[in-house]
């Protein structure tokens, strides 16, 4: 059934997206906006890439981004703003994307908004996540209180591999162009980074195993946007052995493939992570399961240098996503 411009009836709601979130939604009520902690927490997303799976990356980069400010992922409201004459069908799948991304994150659904507008050519899905920061003494945002000064010398950890969420997507968007190089196997392990793009049990361990760890979620503009952004944030340089960023063989193929830059390409499911001790931040990773290494580490001045074997060059101002080249 084509869906009618306008916020949508309550019985094509009801179908298609209260039925399809089930136990996950959380029902309204008068104190659904409180949150118990030190303080409530927020941050928002909404996929622009031309993918199928946009709503399931808009839920999962804004509930990683939370995580990464050292806060508890509680809950999601989605905004899903469709074009004129979409099918009911793509709204239950983008509302079934949701409910595993929940799932997957352990977040529930308070809210949302449904419409349908003439605007757009195509989906639009925006997400804000919502939750309680931890116990943190003074000000929530662990960054904002660390200088340059007291930033140097940290180690830099990344959690899982870089390029997962590119690698991911254009194994599924790209699918019979990649069989035509690749054997079946190898992109069925490249499809299975999907359970692995959630990074809320990543910032979980590294808050409890180092003392005050500045992390960012590395997502859109891959690695290099994210160590540019924790760079930035904490008004310090690095050093960064590129032979040292966990990276799998099946991101290296498929982006060379496609032409593109694997450091730059979409890395939801890796946090970043400036921490004392990152050797025991790495330990207590692993034990729990998730592959972590140490990169590099924080230095005085403002130089980001990556250091590959006699090569030494300094980090520009990450460009957009490479998967703007493909998807966009």
């Amino acid at each position: 059934m084509i869906l009618r411009n306008g916020t949508l009836k309550a019985s094509v709601l009801d179908r298609s997206v209260y039925k399809r979130l089930g136990n996950i939604r959380r029902q309204q009520s008068p104190d659904t906006g409180t949150v118990s902690g030190t303080g409530i927490a927020m941050a928002s997303s909404a996929c622009t890439l031309k993918t199928q799976y946009a709503a399931l990356l808009s839920v999962l980069h804004s509930v990683n981004s939370l995580a990464a400010q050292g806060a508890v992922p509680e809950q999601i409201e989605t905004t899903v703003l469709l074009p004129e004459g979409t099918q009911e069908q793509l709204l239950r799948d983008l509302e079934d994307q949701i409910r595993e991304a929940a799932l997957m994150t352990g977040v529930l659904v308070s809210g949302g908004h449904t419409e349908v507008t003439t605007a757009l050519n195509s989906p639009i899905v925006s997400v804000v996540c919502s939750g309680h920061y931890r116990n943190i003494p003074g000000s929530p945002d662990l960054a904002l209180s660390s200088t340059s000064k007291n930033a140097a010398g940290m180690d830099i950890v990344i959690t899982k591999w870089i390029g997962m969420e590119g690698t991911w997507l254009l194994s599924e968007e790209k699918q019979q162009e990649l069989l035509g190089r690749f054997p079946a196997r190898f992109l069925y392990r490249a499809k299975a980074m999907r359970d692995q793009l959630s990074v809320v049990r990543d910032a979980e361990i590294a808050f409890r195993s180092s003392p005050d760890p500045v992390m960012i979620s590395a997502g859109t503009g891959g690695i290099y946007a994210a160590l540019w952004q924790l760079c930035s944030r904490l008004h310090a340089g690095f050093e960064i052995d590129i032979h040292s960023i966990p990276v799998l063989q099946e991101t290296i193929e498929i982006t060379d493939h496609f032409e593109l830059d694997p450091y730059e390409t979409g890395s939801l499911g890796s946090l970043v992570i400036a921490a004392r001790g990152g050797a025991c931040l790495v330990e207590a990773l692993q034990d729990a399961g998730i592959h972590a290494a140490i990169a590099g580490r924080l230095i005085s001045d403002r130089e980001m240098r990556i250091v590959n074997g006699d090569e030494i060059r300094n980090l520009n101002m990450p460009s957009a996503d490479a998967l703007v080249k493909i998807l966009g």
